[in-house]
């Protein structure tokens, strides 16, 4: 038996010191892999939008109660290649997460946060996590 046939196997409904995350940066990429975090036998899933780089909902996803923790996170890149990472975005997914009692956690604005019309661009951490 291959080894990802045996764990699967072999795990019920999930072991207890296992967690599993996957990384969705936008609605196309949510929308293709988190049905398989979903289906896959584990007890904790964690979602991390990040670098988030466009609006996501994911409500669908987080009503199965399957998943327990949303974290977000601009992205960090040369001014050539910033991607900007918009507080809407960040606040909608807050406030899906609030709504349904699921951990949130807001890490990083990433290289460009916009915000009521203001640009922010590469602050230091203790400054992000203060403007969420």
């Amino acid at each position: 038996m291959h080894g990802s046939q045996y764990w699967l196997s072999s795990t019920g409904d999930g072991w207890e010191h296992v967690h599993i995350s996957v990384s969705i940066e936008n609605q196309e990429m949510a929308d293709k892999r988190l049905p398989f975090l979903l289906a896959t036998p584990i007890k904790h899933r964690e979602v991390f939008c990040s670098p988030l780089i466009g609006p996501i909902t994911l409500k669908k996803y987080l009503d199965t109660g399957l998943i327990r923790c949303v974290n977000v996170g601009g992205k960090m890149a040369p001014i050539k290649d910033v991607r900007p990472l918009k507080y809407e975005w960040a606040k909608s997914l807050f406030l899906e997460a609030k709504e349904r009692n699921i951990e949130f956690y807001f890490h990083q604005c990433g290289s460009l946060f916009l915000k009521e019309g203001k640009k922010y661009w590469k602050m230091e951490s203790k400054t992000t996590n203060s403007m969420c």
